[in-house]
Order: structure tokens, then C-alpha cells, then sequence
């Protein structure tokens, strides 16, 4: 049994990996809308039957702008999925969720407090 799980889990990465790719270059090449202009896919995270995947993403301008982005998302998300299934030989294309992936920022915010809190240290060594 513990083989099958570990296949479950390496055919779930694949299929994660090549979600990944496909939407990723569909984002550059297909979709024209300029609310998704400055999208990048981060990850793909798809349920153990993947019945759905959770795709993952930032804006790298703009983050004020994350609102319309996710609108803009959910709409493709139905094309995304054709695009999808035309690119993949899967039985089965699972639905997509777009998330925004929040990982990133929190890296910068945990960045900046180091960085403060590194000047800070420096400041008081100085005295």
C-alpha cells in the first residue's frame, strides 16, 4: 500500500509540475487581458484525486491591483482548463482555483523586519 501512495504523490507532483508549465505559458502567449498583464504563476496544488487544483500566483507590479487580477482569473479559469486539457493527456483536467499566493509577501515583510531590526543592532553598537 505505501507504494501506491508514494506513486499517488509522484503522479500528483507531475501533474502539479506540468499544470504549472502549461498555465504559466498560456499566461504569455493566450490571455490578452490586461488585468493579468503582470500575473506570474508561483504553484499548483492539486486535491490527492485531482479533481482540483489550486493555482498560485503574484503580481510582480502593482499589488493594488490584486483585486482585478483574481477577477480576471476566475473568469479564465474555464478556458484555462480547455487549454489545459487540449495541451495534456489526462483522463480527467481538474477544476481551477486561482489564489493568491500571500508566501511571497510575507517573505519580504519577514526580510524588511530583519533588515530593521539588523540596522537597529548596528545603531546601538555604534553608541
Amino acid at each position: 500500500m505505501a507504494r501506491h501512495n508514494k506513486r499517488s504523490y509522484a503522479r500528483a507532483d507531475r501533474i502539479n509540475q506540468q499544470l504549472l508549465e502549461v498555465i504559466s505559458s498560456a499566461m504569455l502567449s493566450e490571455v490578452r487581458d490586461p488585468r493579468v498583464q503582470h500575473v506570474q504563476i508561483t504553484a499548483v496544488d492539486t486535491t490527492p484525486d485531482l479533481s482540483y487544483a489550486r493555482v498560485f500566483y503574484v503580481l510582480l507590479q502593482d499589488q493594488r491591483r490584486q483585486e482585478q487580477a483574481q477577477e480576471a482569473l476566475e473568469k479564465l479559469s474555464g478556458f484555462m482548463r480547455k487549454h489545459v486539457a487540449s495541451e495534456l493527456q489526462i483522463k480527467h483536467v481538474p477544476e481551477l482555483s486561482f489564489k493568491y499566493d500571500e508566501s511571497i509577501e510575507r517573505g519580504r515583510r519577514m526580510e524588511d523586519l530583519l533588515q530593521e531590526a539588523l540596522h537597529g543592532q548596528a545603531d546601538e553598537e555604534e553608541q
